[in-house]
């Protein structure tokens, strides 16, 4: 779809299912000239002749005007620069992003029987899918459609499912889809089935990801609870 100021921690206790502006004076004659001497001493002598002026030439700086300015109508531009693609936060060199560097908390959701977790730093809110999405034109598959009126405005709803594993994806699925969590910084949510609960995570516990070029989205995954960790600056990248 050819469609990031992290807010702080949350709690648990945060998620909620959202119910979901010189004027110039003029010179004046003095009093003690008579007008008919002012107007003799601006009429010319009748004994001088009057020669004609000889032709006006063009001066050097003139010509240097006209000729820089003509350089500067056939000078080829520079094309305007396209507005650059916010990149995702590197990670750091212990192979963890940055708000993995201690322990953590994450929600818990499930869509198309796959358990997903997103870190709480990175979550906006919960909506409920109880609305008539907005469709657009040429737009990928995964584009559900736009929710209106939500806590952070219109919000684009992606089909998760899709998203993250489209060789796997049933379409009779989408009928399942009750609620759409938002991503802080992000003008769009991940639709999901059900909202599981939030945990909290030690580094250790998540096998972290050494390679993210075929699915950046993915952080890495938590055997304990067989779930895997989404990376919300990894999955901007794959969308946009």
């Amino acid at each position: 779809m050819p469609i990031g100021a992290r807010a702080g921690s949350k709690s648990n206790r945060d998620i909620k299912v959202a119910t979901i502006d010189l004027s110039g004076s003029g010179l004046q004659r003095a009093s003690w000239l008579s007008p008919s001497l002012l107007t003799a001493a601006h009429q010319p002598s009748s004994s001088e002749s009057k020669k004609p002026e000889p032709p006006k030439t063009p001066s050097v700086e003139a010509r240097q005007t006209d000729a820089t300015t003509d350089l500067a109508q056939h000078t080829p531009q520079p094309e305007p620069q396209a507005e650059a693609i916010p990149q995702s936060q590197p990670w750091c060199e212990n192979g963890r992003p940055v708000w993995a560097q201690k322990a953590f908390e994450c929600l818990i959701f499930k869509v198309n029987g796959l358990k997903l977790a997103v870190p709480l730093i990175s979550l906006g809110s919960i909506q409920p899918l109880n609305k008539k999405l907005t469709g657009l034109p040429g737009q990928p598959d995964w584009f559900m459609g736009i929710l209106p009126d939500t806590a952070q405005g219109n919000l684009k709803v992606l089909n998760t499912a899709l998203c993250v594993m489209p060789e796997r994806y049933q379409a009779d699925s989408r009928s399942a889809l009750q609620y759409v969590i938002s991503i802080h910084g992000f003008a769009w949510g991940l639709a999901c089935d059900t909202v599981e609960k939030s945990i909290t995570l030690q580094p250790e516990q998540v096998k972290w990801r050494t390679q993210r070029s075929k699915r950046p989205w993915l952080a890495g995954t938590v055997v304990e609870y067989m779930c895997s960790l989404v990376d919300t600056d990894g999955f901007q990248q794959f969308i946009i």
